[in-house]
């Protein structure tokens, strides 16, 4: 793939790919906004929460999520292709 991920976006992804259901469910409560996908709950602080929404944005724009809604999003075929080349780039 020659589209090149920033870290945050690649551990989101990679993260996703580990889900059961393959997705990334985008959740809003008490005014702030979280990411959860594989177990994990991505958020926090404002900073936090600004750095996962800028790597969802960022899978999104580039393809490698497609969106279903405001709140889930799963991994496209070009998302998968992006999966196995960052495990065989270890």
């Amino acid at each position: 793939m020659s589209t090149s991920l920033s870290e945050v976006a690649g551990e989101l992804l990679v993260d996703a790919s580990r889900d059961p259901h393959r997705t990334i469910i985008r959740l809003s409560a008490m005014g702030r906004t979280y990411l959860r996908t594989h177990r994990r709950i991505l958020g926090g602080p404002a900073a936090e929460v600004e750095r996962w929404e800028s790597a969802r944005q960022e899978l999104l724009r580039l393809g490698l999520i497609e969106s279903h809604g405001d709140k889930v999003h799963s991994i496209t075929p070009e998302g998968y292709e992006a999966v196995a080349a960052m495990a065989g780039k270890r």
